[in-house]
C-alpha cells in the first residue's frame, strides 16, 4: 500500500465525512507554527474543521508566552473552519487534552488529535480519515496512529498493535469511552492480571507500568499512559503506519532522549486507498518494537554512554586526551580558535569568496534547475522536501493576508532559501526575491536562473532599497560572517522594512560576550574555512531594540555548537522582529 506515487482514487469516493482535528497548545508559538503550517500543506486541510483548545499561563513568566500564541491561532486561515476555546485557567496538558477529545469526540463522533509540537506529513490528514472510515464498524480497533518508530527492519505498512498510542492519533467515541482517568483503577487491573504486566511494557523494554505507578504517585500526570492502559486491559487494538507522518519537533520531556531514535517523516507520499488487513497484533511489528526500545535505552544506548564520557572528560583529562575522545566519538570541533576580533580570525581563513566554492555551488544548482533535486545547501544536494518550517512559517506569519511578496535575502547564495521553500511560497500572487551577494555570485546568479524572473540579484542593499522598502529583510545563516553586521541591520532598518528575519546564526544561550573563531568546512563538502563570530544573546535586542519588536525568539537549527573543551556552548537561533508604529 505505502509505495510512493500518487493517489489512485478520488479522495471523494473513498471518504465519507471528515473528521475534525483538534489541536492543543500553550505557550510555544514557535512549534505551533510549524505544526499549522504543516497541518496546512495536507491535501484535505481546507475540507477539515480545526479546532485549537489554547491552556491559560501557569504563572505570569508564562503569560506573555500565551498571549503571542493567541495572537497567532486568531490568524490560522487554510481549514474549512477555525474554532478557538481559550481556557482563563491553566488546566495542564492532561486535563486539556481529556475534557478537549472528550468535547469533541462527543459532538463529532471521532476526532484527530494533534499537540502543538507534532509536524505532519502532507499524507497526514488522508491517512488518518481513510483509517477511520475503513474500520469505523471493527469494534476491536480503537486508535489510529500516524508516528512509527526507527526500527532497524522495515515496519510493515500498516499494522496493529495492543493498546493505543499518543504522537498524531486518531479514535471514534466508541474508542475514546473506554479512557479510564484513574490510575489507581488502572493499576488493580494489572495486578488481578499480572501476566499482562511484562507484555505491556513491551517484553520489559519499555517501562509503561512504571508510568502508570508514577501517574497514581503524582510525579507524572499523563493523559497518553492512561490512554494506553485503557485500550490495552480492553484488548483493543491501534492501526498504525509503517511509513512514519509525524515529526515530533519538541524532544525535550520526552520518555527517549536520545534524538538520533526519533526519525524524521518517511511518509511525505503515500499510495491509497489503504488496505484493509487482518484485525489482530501484529507479532513481528511488536517483536521490532521492542527491540527498539532496548536499543533506545538511555542506560544502554550508545550516546547515552559517550554523553557520559564526555561530561567526565571535562573534569578529569588533559586537554589533549580531551581532543583525542571527542575524535573517537565522532565529534572533531569544527570552530576553533578565540581571536580578538573578526579581522584578526579572517588572516587564517580562506573565506567565502574562493573560486572552488561558486563552481560546486553553481553545479549543484543546476542539479536543482534540472528538477535532479530539490534544493542545494552549501552545494550540497537534497533530494527529499526539507522545508525550513521555522523560517518559512515566521515569514507566513508576517506575511499573512498579503498576495504580494518583496523580500531581501541578503547573502543568499544562489537561491537556496528560495529553492528549499518554494512549495509554500505559492500563496504570493507576485513575488520579487531579491539577492544580495558577492559580485561573482551575483553574476553567476543572473546567468544561471534567468528563467525565474521572481529572483533577482543586487550587489548592494542600496540597489535593493532603490526600488522601494522590501517587506521582510532576510538575514540566513550570514550575520556571523560580517565584521559590519551592526551598519547592514541599520540600514534594513533606516529603510523601514516591517520586518526583520534573521536565521541560522549562531548565539550563545547564556554569555553576552561576542566570540571570534574560525569555522572550518567538512571535506567532504569543499575545502574552505571561514572567519566567524558567535553572537551575544543580547547583540541584536541592543541594535533593533529601539525600532522594532521581537515577535519571536526560535531555534532554527538542531545542533550545538561546541568550543573545544569549554562549556561556552551556543545554538543556531532565528529572530522575528516587527517594526514598531
Amino acid at each position: 500500500m505505502m509505495e510512493k506515487g500518487e493517489s489512485d482514487v478520488p479522495m471523494a469516493e473513498k471518504i465519507k465525512t471528515l473528521s475534525p482535528v483538534v489541536l492543543f497548545c500553550y505557550n510555544r508559538v514557535e512549534y505551533l507554527i510549524q505544526t499549522v503550517m504543516a497541518l496546512r500543506a495536507n491535501e484535505l486541510a481546507d475540507q477539515s474543521d480545526l479546532i485549537i483548545f489554547s491552556d491559560g499561563p501557569k504563572n505570569e513568566q508564562d503569560a506573555e508566552k500565551v498571549r503571542a500564541v493567541r495572537e497567532y491561532i486568531h490568524l490560522i486561515r487554510g481549514f474549512r473552519k477555525v474554532e478557538i476555546h481559550e481556557s482563563p485557567v491553566n488546566k495542564g496538558l492532561a486535563n486539556s487534552v481529556i475534557a478537549g477529545v472528550t468535547e469533541v469526540v462527543n459532538r463529532y463522533g471521532k476526532v484527530i488529535v494533534l499537540e502543538d509540537d507534532l509536524v505532519t506529513s502532507p499524507c497526514f490528514l488522508r491517512f488518518m480519515n481513510e483509517a477511520l472510515d475503513l474500520y469505523q464498524d471493527e469494534e476491536r480497533v480503537c486508535c489510529i496512529h500516524g508516528f512509527s518508530w526507527n526500527t532497524k527492519e522495515k515496519l510493515p505498512d500498516t499494522f496493529f498493535l495492543r493498546g493505543a498510542d499518543c504522537w498524531g492519533w486518531a479514535t471514534w467515541k466508541r474508542g475514546w469511552d473506554l479512557f479510564e482517568p484513574s490510575a489507581e483503577k488502572l493499576l488493580a487491573s494489572f495486578r488481578a492480571k499480572p501476566e499482562l504486566i511484562p507484555l505491556f511494557d513491551f517484553n520489559g523494554s519499555y517501562p509503561y507500568f512504571k508510568m502508570l505507578e508514577n501517574q497514581k504517585k503524582g510525579t507524572v500526570d499523563s493523559w497518553a499512559i492512561r490512554w494506553q492502559a485503557s485500550a490495552f486491559l480492553a484488548d483493543k487494538l491501534t492501526l498504525h503506519s509503517g511509513n512514519n507522518l509525524i515529526q515530533n519537533i519538541g524532544l525535550a520531556g520526552t520518555h527517549i532522549r536520545t534524538e538520533d531514535h526519533f526519525p524524521k517523516i518517511t511518509g511525505n507520499r503515500l499510495s491509497f486507498p489503504i488496505p484493509e488487513i487482518p484485525v489482530k497484533a501484529d507479532e513481528r511489528a511488536y517483536r521490532l518494537y521492542a527491540d527498539f526500545f532496548k536499543s533506545a535505552s538511555p542506560a544502554f544506548s550508545l550516546s547515552g554512554i559517550s554523553g557520559m564520557l564526555r561530561r567526565a572528560a571535562g573534569k578529569i583529562l588533559p586537554d589533549s586526551l580531551k581532543s583525542f575522545l571527542h575524535r573517537c566519538l565522532g565529534e572533531e570541533n569544527t570552530w576553533k580558535g578565540n581571536y580578538e576580533s573578526l579581522e584578526s580570525a579572517q588572516k587564517d581563513a580562506v573565506g567565502y569568496d574562493a573560486a572552488n566554492i561558486l563552481e560546486k555551488v553553481k553545479e549543484a544548482t543546476k542539479e536543482v534547475i534540472a528538477g535532479n533535486a530539490v534544493f542545494e545547501r552549501d552545494s550540497v544536494l537534497f533530494f527529499h522536501e526539507e522545508p525550513n518550517y521555522p523560517l518559512i512559517s515566521s515569514l507566513l506569519f508576517a506575511m499573512h493576508g498579503k498576495e504580494e511578496l518583496r523580500l531581501l535575502d541578503f547573502g543568499g547564495s544562489l537561491g537556496s532559501v528560495y529553492f528549499q521553500n518554494r512549495k509554500f511560497l505559492s500563496c504570493f500572487r507576485k513575488i520579487s526575491w531579491e539577492i544580495v551577494e558577492q559580485k561573482h555570485f551575483t553574476e553567476a546568479g543572473r546567468e544561471l536562473l534567468k528563467d525565474f524572473p521572481e529572483i533577482r540579484f543586487r550587489q548592494s542593499v542600496e540597489e535593493v532599497f532603490r526600488n522601494g522598502k522590501p517587506d521582510i529583510a532576510l538575514f540566513s545563516s550570514v550575520l556571523q560572517y560580517l565584521p559590519d553586521f551592526q551598519a547592514l541591520l541599520q540600514k534594513a532598518m533606516d529603510a523601514e522594512c516591517d520586518y526583520i528575519l534573521i536565521d541560522r546564526t549562531p548565539v550563545f544561550t547564556e554569555n553576552e560576550k561576542r566570540r571570534y573563531c574560525i569555522q572550518h568546512v567538512s571535506p567532504n563538502i569543499y575545502k574552505g574555512t571561514y572567519a566567524v563570530q558567535i553572537f551575544g544573546k543580547n547583540d541584536f535586542g541592543n541594535i533593533l531594540n529601539s525600532r522594532y519588536q521581537l515577535l519571536d525568539d526560535f531555534l532554527s537549527y538542531r545542533l550545538t555548537i561546541r568550543l573545544g573543551i569549554s562549556r561556552d556552548h551556543a545554538e543556531y537561533r532565528g529572530q522575528l522582529w516587527k517594526r514598531k508604529s
